[in-house]
């Protein structure tokens, strides 16, 4: 083990001026700030509304991510590898019609989620027509923004620029939030309400857009003018690219759209208290995930590199040198896999500690005293997390192997699962059997995609090594 993060940290170290480590890196940095300006806003945010306005603030802010996810279902992750793809090619016809194309999709989806939101307004009952109706309706051009500025983003990353791509959704739109806020509260002296931190977000949505287009207006005309050249057409024999953003969208919208619908129904069915007790408990775990993301980040290009050996493999006519260079290509896989287990443990396991040793002083002392009620979820969180940490990143490695379906399809039993148990629990423990019906479909989601890797692929993505067949 000691031998191996040696080995590790020596080529990180000698590889330490490549691009694709330094925007890596870079990409890291920029989520782990994400992270602190976002505990940083819900700070201000309790602090200035309470656990009540906060609450209220925290259900309609999760039906605006949900719709976020349903009206980009997909097309981020798309625009990503298609633009990275036709901008190899010099392709650049072809890459504004994708573009368009991507356009068009969101367009029609926002149409499609504004009618069925005009038609719930409509029919929502007298009594909490006059005090929700405004919040709701408020939830769709919020969406609509934030989706396009994601969209936005993502082209920008795809023509190779990452962080650029990221810095409005990670960064630009919360800071604009806590300025907002800030200012409200302390030069203006309001009382913040619900409705005015949804105002907040949509300017500062707006400010993002702007930014976003006017960088994906650059870089595009950057792009053009190094490669102006077009490449001579060639037939694209990608597979219908509607068909494969719904894939991308199902893997990777699932586990929002599972947490946010959590808030919803604590929202119906229990109290605003509940919600924002949720929503605090889970912000104040993502602290866990950084480790995670970081592992996954460095291991991610060592996993490609490894897959390339299967390559080598096909070219051999020896059967007995195929099946030689195949177990070797399983032995690395699975080293690395249980390394990055195991350093994702080692980086989960210290915060784990602190916030279930510590978690319910430092919530009263960062949220107030009425939120040292988080604590029980915030500590099922955590558990959640840690368990997580022990099989590293089993998704990713389902995707990379080209097994989306298992990872689609254990994301929709996991959100029937979690809105079967929040429909059972919520009622009755409140926030607690929210944050109880969130673990156990993420624990179990967790544990049958490794359990499939390792029975179908013969990969072991557990912290202990094990023997592996299929």
């Amino acid at each position: 083990m000691s031998g191996t993060l040696r080995t590790l940290a020596a080529q990180v170290w000698a590889a330490r001026k490549n691009p694709t480590l330094l925007a890596g890196a870079a990409s890291l940095t920029l989520r782990g700030a994400s992270i602190v300006v976002s505990i940083a806003l819900m700070l201000i945010l309790t602090r200035t509304m309470g656990a009540e306005g906060y609450g209220v603030f925290a259900v309609h802010f999760s039906l605006a991510t949900i719709a976020v996810s349903l009206i980009q279902f997909g097309l981020p992750q798309l625009l990503i590898r298609e633009t990275a793809r036709l901008q190899a090619r010099r392709a650049n016809s072809a890459r504004q019609r994708l573009w368009s194309e991507a356009n068009h999709i969101a367009l029609g989806y926002a149409v499609a989620l504004l009618t069925v939101t005009l038609i719930a307004v409509w029919f929502m009952p007298e009594t909490a027509r006059n005090y929700q109706r405004e919040l709701v309706l408020l939830c769709i051009p919020l969406a609509v923004l934030m989706a396009q500025a994601n969209i936005s983003a993502a082209k920008i990353h795809g023509l190779g620029h990452a962080v650029l791509g990221q810095v409005q959704e990670f960064l630009l739109r919360p800071l604009g939030v806590i300025v907002a806020a800030l200012v409200a509260v302390f030069l203006a002296k309001m009382t913040l309400s619900p409705r005015d931190v949804l105002f907040a977000y949509l300017a500062s949505a707006t400010l993002a857009l702007i930014v976003s287009a006017l960088l994906q207006w650059r870089k595009t005309a950057a792009a053009e003018r190094s490669a102006p050249k077009e490449a001579p057409a060639t037939k694209d024999a990608s597979p219908s690219r509607l068909g494969m953003a719904f894939r991308l969208g199902a893997a990777g919208s699932a586990n929002v759209i599972n947490f946010n619908v959590g808030i919803l129904v604590i929202g119906a069915l229990s109290t605003a208290d509940q919600a924002a007790l949720l929503r605090v408990a889970f912000q104040g775990s993502t602290l866990l995930a950084l480790g995670i993301f970081a592992i996954g980040a460095v291991m991610a290009p060592r996993f490609a590199a490894i897959g390339l050996a299967n390559d080598d493999a096909i070219t051999q006519k020896d059967e007995h040198s195929k099946r030689s260079l195949n177990a070797q290509r399983q032995e690395a896989l699975n080293s690395l896999l249980v390394l990055a287990a195991r350093l994702s443990a080692i980086a989960t396991l210290p915060i784990a500690l602190f916030l279930l040793l510590f978690g319910k002083p430092v919530l009263g002392l960062a949220f107030g005293a009425e939120f040292e009620a988080a604590y029980p979820a915030l500590a099922l969180f955590c558990i959640m997390r840690l368990y997580q940490s022990l099989f590293g990143s089993p998704d990713i490695t389902a995707i990379m192997l080209e097994r989306e379906h298992w990872v689609i399809g254990c994301m929709f039993v996991a959100v029937a699962l979690n809105v079967a148990l929040l429909l059972w629990l919520v009622p009755i423990y409140g926030a607690l059997g929210g944050a109880l019906a969130f673990v156990v479909s993420g624990a179990g989601t967790t544990t049958v995609l490794s359990y499939l890797l390792w029975r179908k692929e013969a990969l072991n993505c557990f912290i202990v090594k094990s023997r592996q067949g299929k």
